[in-house]
């Protein structure tokens, strides 16, 4: 029912690599290619035709594949028109861009023998990165210093044969006029989206599309090169992006380490805005200025800029996901300030799930010239391929000129998880035994004493914090015609320590994408509240292939009830699970959901007497009511009717699923309520109806739509940890 696009996720892990050592694996002339554990830095040294033509000379088969990767990429549809497209983007910008980069171009496709034409045309790719970026200063960090993050959202398949990823760099620039800067990029990629130079400016981008923009103009990806290239203050930067000419929208981080100052700048074609740390005009609802920090996503915040992006202000209507990520860097800066530094910055980076497309993502601290670089993996070879969950290597800029090897300066104290073998399993079995009475459960929902096996899977050990992620899995107690469906799937996300902890079961959305229910398991058990996150029947795993008839929803209606009722007993079984772990708090065991999931957590936790403690979420009941005439239920209501059913038979046919029922089961629980006051697919009126025959328990509402509650997820994860973790 709540359908979700990104949703930046409070997934925290600061991994630190320790690489068997830097060795340098080629030369040409004054430029050098080292080896860095897992990652590389390319040094270049000269004039721009020098620099591109090492760069070419020692990283020519890479450059090839990058460039086949991008084009490939980027032209998978209408290939030849889409090459025409950038042909004709290229052409348009080609009269502003600097000559030292044409260049640099040129040396480029002259030492990797790329021809020329391919090059440009990856250069004239313009994307849309969807990134966050953040920098704090002075009072806001543990010792005074600048630190500045940067994460590049960006597809991870880029490249058959070879990903992009795997050709990333770290590239050192010595021009021979201008200052020495450092850029996180690829090999065969020129521009720069996220940098430092060596006197302490750095810059990041972050998309912002908007209608005002011209190609006519320096690309971003080369104004950023000649800020760094330039500026030796803020002031000198920001000069750059004034002057332009700018082509399209984007928003950027600029920050001056030896001050230490920052802006967050927003720049469309013809107008650029500039906002200062607690700058008031960023005081404009739903934003809020801080203190010593600027932070930005992939929207305008100024009025200016964002009337070329949306029609109305408020960018929760147009571009929810983003301000998601806008109030998600706001909580940990707002929470963090004072001991902002680079480890804390690092696991801010980490407000991502762990499936979330990253490119890269880097720590920058521009006051002592040091950056924290973590590039993607590739996806096919690794489960959870983003940066955010790959080791970050840091260096020094100062080091590396000096002609020092680059992990000189590398923190050494990351344990990683073993990366070799089986993860460890734990194999038990839990006896089962119905706790009150079972009278009051209907006979359907009904389980009586046994036992079941389990195995406990490790999946994610994060080091840095204290966060384990397990898979668990156990037979169902309904045996359906699906064997896929018949092992219930889990994932078990344990705070670290003997605990006992609160315990909370976990249930998704119609959707069933499972990205915000491991979000809402993160934020629960980095607050202290162990969370099992349950598939629900015919979800993720359980999804039996090439079966679209097999859905928990559908126009089946016995079918549906019979997967109601599967989907019930599952979770009590899994409820048995959470009271036998040692680390539980079995007095303070709860159960919550969104949408589908408010529906079956209201109807599980009155099956189930464990779950002392229930939070709903875009929920309720009186099922018939309030979906019959709506046009998401015509599916049904058409299957229902063509079988001569009416209305009120359907309603009594389904009262065994419908939370109102057996309401009066949960007047002796602690029970939280969140509805969406403009929700248009499960109407207020379903909250409200069990709300009363609850007997009117804390209800919260947020205004918003069902779909819109996605921009409340911060403020209502709140309430619901308070729920579940007070005595």
């Amino acid at each position: 029912m709540l359908k979700t696009r990104w949703l930046p996720a409070l997934w925290i892990v600061i991994g630190i690599a320790t690489p068997s050592g830097a060795e340098v694996v080629a030369r040409h002339g004054d430029s050098r290619l080292e080896q860095v554990g897992q990652q590389r830095v390319l040094v270049l040294k000269g004039s721009y035709r020098e620099m591109g033509f090492a760069h070419g000379k020692l990283l020519a088969r890479e450059v090839a594949e990058n460039a086949e990767a991008f084009l490939d990429h980027w032209c998978l549809a209408n290939g030849r028109e889409k090459r025409e497209t950038l042909q004709k983007i290229w052409d348009t910008f080609e009269p502003f861009l600097p000559q030292r980069y044409q260049e640099e171009l040129e040396g480029l496709a002259e030492g990797s023998g790329v021809p020329l034409e391919k090059l440009r045309l990856v250069h004239a790719i313009p994307e849309r990165f969807h990134c966050t970026g953040a920098a704090a200063m002075g009072p806001a960090t543990r010792d005074g210093k600048l630190y500045h993050t940067r994460s590049l959202d960006y597809a991870l398949d880029i490249g058959n044969t070879k990903r992009v990823q795997e050709n990333a760099l770290l590239v050192v620039y010595q021009p021979s006029d201008g200052h020495a800067h450092a850029v996180v990029g690829w090999s065969g990629f020129i521009g720069c989206v996220t940098g430092m130079n060596e006197r302490g400016i750095s810059i990041g981008e972050m998309g912002s599309q908007c209608e005002d923009e011209d190609f006519a103009g320096i690309p971003m990806i080369f104004l950023m090169r000649e800020a760094l290239r330039q500026a030796g203050t803020l002031n000198e930067a920001l000069a750059v992006f004034r002057k332009g000419p700018r082509t399209c929208g984007y928003n950027f981080i600029i920050a001056d380490g030896k001050i230490p100052d920052a802006r967050a700048v927003e720049v469309t074609r013809s107008l650029i805005l500039e906002f200062a740390p607690g700058d008031p005009a960023e005081n404009l609802g739903p934003h809020c200025a801080l203190p010593h920090c600027v932070r930005r996503v992939n929207h305008f915040v100024g009025e200016a800029t964002a009337r070329t992006q949306r029609k109305t202000y408020d960018p929760r209507q147009d571009n929810p996901a983003s301000m998601v990520g806008y109030e998600l860097l706001t909580q940990w800066l707002k929470e963090h300030h004072g001991r902002l530094d680079d480890r804390a910055m690092i696991r801010m980076l980490r407000l991502y799930p762990p499936q979330h497309p990253c490119l890269h993502q880097a720590v920058l601290c521009p006051t002592d010239l040091t950056l924290w670089v973590s590039h993607a993996a590739d996806g096919r070879k690794t489960r959870w391929a983003g940066a955010q969950n790959q080791p970050f290597y840091r260096y020094n800029i100062r080091s590396i000129l000096a002609g020092q090897p680059a992990d000189k300066d590398l923190q050494i104290d990351y344990k990683e998880p073993p990366r070799n073998g089986e993860p460890p399993v734990e194999k038990g079995t839990v006896s089962f035994r119905p706790v009150g009475d079972e009278s009051r459960v209907p006979e359907r929902y009904r389980l009586p004493p046994h036992e079941f096996p389990y195995e406990l899977r490790l999946l994610h050990d994060y080091a840095g914090i204290d966060l384990e992620i397990w898979h668990l899995t156990f037979p169902s107690p309904v045996v359906s015609k699906y064997p896929e469906n018949n092992t219930v799937h889990a994932e078990y996300y344990r705070p670290k320590g003997p605990g006992p902890f609160p315990a909370v079961v976990v249930l998704d959305i119609l959707g069933g994408d499972q990205t915000l229910s491991r979000l809402q398991s993160t934020f629960l058990a980095q607050q202290g509240v162990a969370a099992l996150f349950v598939q629900m029947p015919y979800y993720g795993p359980r999804r039996p292939a090439n079966q679209p008839a097999a859905r928990l929803v559908s126009p089946n209606l016995e079918h549906s009830l019979e997967a109601v009722r599967q989907c019930v007993l599952d979770v009590r079984r899994a409820g048995a699970w959470l009271e036998s772990r040692p680390e539980v708090d079995k007095s303070r065991l709860g159960i919550m959901g969104t949408s589908l999931g408010s529906f079956m957590g209201t109807l599980s936790a009155e099956m189930e007497p464990r779950f002392r403690r229930v939070a709903v979420l875009l929920g309720g009941g009186g099922l018939v009511e309030a979906f019959y005439d709506r046009p998401e239920a015509w599916p049904i209501r058409l299957a229902w009717q063509a079988l001569g059913g009416r209305r009120e038979k359907l309603a009594e046919r389904l009262a065994c699923a419908d939370p109102l029922t057996c309401a009066e089961n949960l007047k002796d629980r602690k029970l939280l309520l969140i509805g969406a006051r403009r929700d248009e697919i499960v109407p207020p009126s379903a909250l409200e109806r069990l709300w009363e025959a609850t007997g009117r328990p804390r209800i919260l509402w947020y205004d918003c739509t069902h779909e819109g509650a996605i921009v409340y997820v911060v403020p209502a994860m709140q309430e619901i940890i308070r729920h579940f973790r007070e005595p």
